[in-house]
């Protein structure tokens, strides 16, 4: 949650999101959630929460009466789902090897595009910058790119940062971040992390498997894990702190 107040838990095998007071450490709600979500984000205003269940998408209000409504949102499992920073826009990666934009005033698609044209990779994670007017997405064919998306509705490909012919990294990427300054961009992949600065690629950060990242609201620090440690890079020192957590 915006405010960091309220902490949303979806839970496949109970069908449910759970809505969580951080502060009172205390449930304050329970969303019925048919087909399980896997997904879930809130808006920057804090007054909408969306899931993703299946090829779905649910818009919940917390504000008012609670109103919700689904989004046929691709063919093929819906991945993530992600507000843009002014909350404007919401990106979905599909397993159709799809990403869609979505304007928020209306739910509606405004474009959609893949990360590798012509080839049938999973869209696994997008990531907006800070700034809101580009979009980076990572897919399951080796293919990490990045999207200029101050026209929504044309969105334009500005870089290249692997590519599902070489799949230099491996074939599975799982995870992009951008630093909090959206001048530095991280990957991780199942043969390790990548990090770009302004553009440029500047470090291998480690040469394994890795699940998810993300960076310090401070941007000092780059966070990813593997499947049983949290490992930290210090972006001043380049260099790796110790231990792991």
């Amino acid at each position: 949650h915006p405010d960091r107040s309220l902490l949303a838990v979806p839970s496949q095998r109970t069908q449910t999101i759970r809505l969580w007071d951080v502060v009172a450490n205390r449930e304050v709600a329970t969303l019925a959630h048919p087909g399980g979500p896997h997904s879930v984000t809130f808006s920057p205003d804090g007054s909408r929460l969306i899931s993703a269940t299946g090829e779905s998408v649910r818009v919940w209000n917390l504000l008012g009466n609670g109103e919700k409504r689904e989004l046929s949102a691709h063919h093929g499992v819906v991945n993530q789902v992600k507000f843009s920073p002014d909350g404007q826009l919401l990106a979905t990666a599909g397993a159709d090897a799809r990403v869609r934009l979505w304007a928020t005033s209306t739910w509606k698609p405004v474009s959609q595009f893949s990360v590798s044209p012509g080839v049938l990779g999973k869209v696994r994670r997008v990531a907006f910058s800070p700034d809101g007017k580009r979009l980076a997405a990572v897919d399951w064919a080796g293919a990490a790119a990045v999207f200029d998306i101050r026209s929504p509705s044309e969105p334009t490909r500005v870089q290249t940062l692997l590519s599902h012919e070489r799949q230099e990294f491996g074939q599975i990427l799982w995870d992009v971040a951008f630093s909090p300054d959206g001048k530095q961009l991280a990957v991780a992949a199942q043969n390790g992390v990548w990090l770009w600065r302004d553009e440029q690629r500047v470090a291998v950060v480690t040469d394994k498997p890795a699940i998810e990242l993300a960076f310090t609201p401070d941007g000092r620090t780059l966070l990813w894990r593997e499947p049983d440690h949290v490992h930290r890079w210090n972006l001043e020192s380049s260099r790796e702190e110790s231990p792991p957590l």
